[in-house]
């Protein structure tokens, strides 16, 4: 992993400008909220950049025309991490059930029966190989942090949404 200070609220706003158009077609709504001071992170800007499109073009395909999606950071002090910026990628969308919370980290493993799933990246239950998740949760190990989603269930009418949280040192580990 090759680091350098990377500042996620930029990462974050770069995002939702790439993603702009799916959010206007789609009448999405994408709020980043940063609470207190969030400083920069000893990080593979490249990863970081790869890891955040992938949460976010789950929630922008899991979240039904016309919701919400919010993406909160603020700093913590996390239990075998340290000093740490924790980020929030919530939405408004179908959820996950609690069974799948897991192995949806897994390679290649996919929610529901093929399908059921529509194809495209951004098209409200797109399918796609099943990637973007262990790519998620490879490169935050990678980093030294954490990665887990809430989610209450699965349900396409009441709309419970998900939300996924990582967990990323400022700093670092040290490779002794």
């Amino acid at each position: 992993v090759t680091r350098a200070p990377v500042l996620l609220r930029s990462v974050l706003t770069e995002l939702k400008h790439h993603f702009r158009e799916v959010l206007d077609e789609r009448r999405l709504s994408l709020d980043i909220e940063q609470i207190g001071d969030v400083p920069f992170i000893e990080a593979d800007p490249s990863l970081i950049y790869k890891m955040f499109y992938q949460l976010l073009s789950n929630a922008i395909k899991y979240t039904p025309d016309g919701g919400a999606i919010r993406i909160t950071a603020w700093l913590a002090d996390v239990d075998g991490v340290g000093p740490a910026v924790a980020v929030a990628v919530e939405d408004s969308g179908v959820g996950i059930d609690p069974a799948h919370h897991a192995l949806i980290f897994e390679k290649f493993y996919q929610v529901g029966t093929a399908a059921q799933h529509s194809s495209g990246k951004t098209t409200f239950k797109g399918g796609g190989p099943g990637l973007g998740l262990a790519l998620v949760k490879g490169a935050v190990e990678a980093h030294g942090g954490m990665v887990w989603v809430e989610s209450e269930g699965c349900d396409e009418r009441r709309c419970p949404g998900s939300v996924f949280k990582v967990v990323l040192p400022l700093h670092a580990p040290d490779q002794s």
